[in-house]
């Protein structure tokens, strides 16, 4: 986890259930005599989302359907903490695309370093949800905007405005290439989530998984190199890399590097690329 993450420490779970009660039921000792809960279970996962976004990032109210993916606080805050190292201080203007129900980057980017967020959505649902959640805590679209994109295909096309300006844009794909790969995860992911997908398909599958979304990504992303000044986005899976490698040359992309990130047991990585 990147040092300045104030979570790389862990989390002091019997301090947290005093101060948030809520957590209490939650609470089991382990094997090594430690406080903690149960991560396998999705309802946990949100309420403690709900803890640590109303402690460390003033928002009181966070809800997200129960079809949706729940996003952790703490991976997401990583991946930003990185982007600041590249972008540097003051604020920021950053698009995140396919920003989901939760809005999660835009929460945390925008309380932890001033930066101004417009994320783009393809589903109207999250999208409403979205926007739901900015307008309970009074967040203004000066600091955070939603905005639909109704192509299922593009990334920035139809987003990014004429004349607009990003410092940069980050991305959280659709990991896998089909709903059995999905619903597979799940499988291994969650101990209550056995008979339903936890995440709708247009969060979790897309056609060609992600070497395919990232690699179209940077096709696209030529025609907005004047607009966007960095393009970034997550990658799960380590043979993803020479794909976007070869998408990088053959699309002209001279300028590119893998962040590498650990949060817990899970390795992944940020590309990031200049056009």
């Amino acid at each position: 986890m990147h040092p300045n993450n104030f979570f790389n420490q862990g989390y002091d779970f019997l301090l947290l259930a005093n101060e948030y009660p809520v957590l209490h039921p939650l609470l089991f000792k382990n094997e090594y005599d430690n406080w903690t809960i149960d991560f396998g279970i999705k309802k946990n996962v949100r309420l403690f989302n709900q803890v640590l976004l109303e402690k460390h990032f003033d928002i009181n109210h966070w809800e997200v359907p129960e079809e949706n993916l729940c996003p952790t606080i703490p991976g997401r805050a990583d991946y930003l903490y990185y982007l600041k190292d590249l972008l540097g201080n003051g604020t920021k203007k950053i698009l995140d695309i396919g920003t989901g129900a939760s809005v999660v980057y835009p929460l945390v980017g925008s309380h932890l370093f001033n930066w101004n967020f417009v994320g783009s959505e393809i589903s109207t649902k999250s999208l409403e949800n979205a926007q739901k959640i900015l307008k309970a805590n009074n967040i203004p679209k000066t600091e955070i905007e939603i905005r639909q994109q109704k192509v299922k295909r593009n990334f920035f096309k139809n987003i990014v405005l004429a004349e607009e300006q990003f410092d940069a844009s980050i991305c959280n794909p659709p990991f896998f290439e089909s709903e059995q790969q999905a619903q597979s995860w799940n499988w291994k992911k969650w101990k209550t989530e056995k008979g339903k997908s936890v995440g709708t398909l247009s969060e979790l599958v897309v056609k060609g998984g992600e070497k395919q979304f990232i690699t179209n990504m940077i096709k696209e992303s030529e025609q907005f190199k004047n607009r966007i000044k960095l393009f970034t986005c997550l990658v799960s899976k380590q043979s993803t890399v020479p794909f976007i490698e070869k998408a990088c040359v053959e699309n002209g992309v001279s300028d590119l590097q893998f962040i590498q990130m650990e949060t817990g047991k899970k390795v992944s990585r940020i590309a990031v690329w200049k056009v």
